[in-house]
């Protein structure tokens, strides 16, 4: 989601910020930053760099007047951070090119406990995953399993070599899925117990469903959009504009202000900055997209031309008026103090 938002740079004028069109960064990043992969391929390189090693490194490439020519994606591991604490002085090393200054590379990182050094979630939560990785691993042994833990007794006296011939052909005959079907016989007055029972469908489904929970919140995502059960039990396919409201500005906004707050840095000036549009995650369906409009422009902050291009409809006529604003009466406020039913909501308490 991250990497295929289409990003836009804007520019502070006054106390607003104004779209800038078809500026040359905002091309580089959305159509193709070099010859060689496209726009949305070197995203989701950056995206996928910080969320499982916490930095990603990229080279800027300039032409002789300074403007930038193109951005080449490094591999990770195939570069390090030189920093010189003593000194406050800071370079980069790239395999095959060699010591690279700061400005010349863009090095976009999460949090982390070293300087200009970024720690991915999977380090973070590194013993919350083993200990999933652990519970999938239990789980799918006991419920790949036909029976659980079984006891063989008898009352007969029986030798070490005789045990073991028996624990062996128990095993081999019931101890897989595939073995389900087949009866245990005993005889000599041996009898058979399960003292630990096996792990049902419904409890290994729920230890998944723990699991997928716990990655939901290493990564700001509502658990219910994974299709696993949220805290209140429900299940459901995470349509929920709520779900999708916290998931945009939990999940997707940290990654990516970092990512727009790092190329603002080291290419444009102070009064610039770049954003990523993120209507299409929070649209919704077509009726609640038409009902949110509407709603604006009865209220009168959205034109019914601002509405169409906000669902990326073409442009209206321009004989047809659509770029006036229109207040529908519901909206209006009543002569003296008085709501929209005409009834005065002080009722004679002074202000």
């Amino acid at each position: 989601d991250a990497a295929r938002l289409p990003v836009f740079s804007q520019q502070k004028t006054g106390d607003a910020w104004e779209v800038l069109e078809d500026t040359r960064l905002a091309d580089l990043i959305n159509r193709a930053p070099n010859p060689e992969i496209s726009g949305n391929e070197w995203r989701s390189m950056v995206f996928r760099d910080l969320l499982t090693h916490g930095n990603h490194l990229s080279l800027i490439v300039r032409n002789g007047a300074g403007e930038v020519e193109q951005i080449q994606p490094q591999v990770f591991g195939t570069w390090s951070v030189n920093w010189k604490h003593d000194q406050r002085v800071l370079s980069y090393a790239l395999a095959g090119i060699g010591s690279i200054a700061p400005a010349d590379v863009l090095h976009i990182r999460l949090d982390g406990e070293q300087p200009f050094w970024g720690i991915s979630p999977i380090d973070r939560h590194a013993s919350i995953l083993k200990t999933i990785l652990a519970q999938y691993r239990a789980a799918n042994s006991a419920f790949t399993s036909t029976l659980g833990k079984v006891a063989l007794s008898t009352d007969d006296h029986l030798s070490p070599d005789a045990v073991r011939a028996i624990s062996e052909a128990f095993e081999q005959k019931h101890s897989t899925a595939e073995s389900w079907g087949s009866p245990i016989i005993t005889g000599g007055g041996m009898q058979a117990k399960v003292f630990q029972n096996e792990l049902s469908r419904n409890e290994y489904v729920s230890s998944q469903n723990f699991g997928v929970a716990d990655v939901g919140r290493i990564f700001g995502v509502p658990a219910s959009m994974l299709y696993a059960s949220d805290q209140a039990g429900m299940t459901s396919s995470g349509t929920g504009q709520r779900e999708v409201y916290g998931y945009i500005e939990t999940g997707l906004r940290p990654l990516l202000d970092r990512f727009t707050s790092h190329l603002a840095l080291k290419l444009l000036p102070p009064n610039q900055k770049l954003s990523f549009d993120t209507r299409a995650l929070s649209r919704g369906s077509f009726g609640e997209a038409v009902a949110s409009l509407r709603m604006g422009i009865d209220a009168g902050f959205l034109s019914p031309a601002e509405a169409r291009k906000a669902m990326e409809m073409p442009p209206a006529p321009a004989d047809q008026g659509l770029d006036q604003f229109v207040i529908s009466k519901n909206y209006q406020a009543e002569a003296g103090d008085g709501d929209a039913t005409g009834i005065d909501s002080s009722a004679g308490v002074e202000d």
